[in-house]
């Protein structure tokens, strides 16, 4: 992660030289994307799809950061991608 903010917010470390996110930290801020959507659409009456979607795209980020161990590289690869994650239909 080119942040070293965002990088240290998530819990990024290297094992044997490959880099991870905490799975806590991850999900934490997953949850934090989708409350910035909701508190956002407070004043637009029809932001109900935008919170909709951001949710899904945390659910689906969830999903590919446990299918890759949490990893950074692969997790970045799937999501610059828009690949879905293993539960998504």
């Amino acid at each position: 992660l080119a942040d070293p903010d965002l990088a240290r917010w998530l819990g990024t470390n290297r094992h044997e030289g490959v880099a991870y996110v905490n799975r806590e930290s991850f999900e934490a801020a997953l949850r934090w994307m989708v409350v910035l959507a909701a508190v956002a659409g407070t004043e637009d009456p029809e932001a109900a799809p935008t919170v909709a979607a951001a949710h899904a795209l945390a659910l689906r980020l969830a999903d590919d950061a446990a299918a890759v161990g949490y990893e950074v590289g692969p997790l970045l690869e799937r999501a610059a991608a828009g690949e879905p994650g293993p539960g998504a239909a």
